[in-house]
């Protein structure tokens, strides 16, 4: 494994962005991966979920309780997220998420510890994720009929 230093925190992010916004829609609309960028509402839902991600970062650098976000991630912002999770969609576009994967396998997602934290963590902080909180909910009521635990 690569040593990522300092970075780690950054690659997080990276990697939560990507999650939040392929896992939850590939399970919902049950495509492969590019599906995200092929679904009429995909675009919009990609935009609103870095949108909300970004917000979160800089609400966790600025509050003086957390440890879990540091300055120098100001520059993640919502179109930096956005782009990186495009770039993640067009690699690996033909690849089934592995929420995909759970539901067709009838199991329990990953969900609570994607959009449901985002959601979860920024009313902790004052802030409103709807977007992150509505896929959070969506794949919760999908399980439901399916997940067997």
């Amino acid at each position: 494994a690569e040593d990522e230093g300092p970075n780690i925190s950054r690659r997080l992010w990276y990697k939560l962005a990507a999650n939040a916004v392929i896992n939850p829609l590939t399970a919902l609309w049950e495509c492969p991966n590019g599906g995200v960028l092929e679904h009429p509402e995909g675009p919009e839902i990609l935009k609103a979920i870095c949108e909300e991600l970004a917000t979160l970062v800089q609400a966790m650098a600025k509050s003086s309780s957390e440890g879990e976000a540091s300055s120098d991630q100001s520059n993640l912002t919502a179109d930096v997220f956005a782009d990186f999770v495009r770039s993640v969609v067009s690699e690996t576009a033909r690849n089934k998420s592995s929420m995909l994967q759970d539901i067709e396998a009838k199991r329990c997602t990953e969900i609570d510890f994607l959009n449901g934290w985002v959601a979860a963590k920024g009313q902790s902080l004052g802030l409103a994720c709807p977007q992150n909180l509505d896929l959070a909910l969506r794949v919760k009521a999908k399980e439901k009929d399916i997940c067997v635990q």
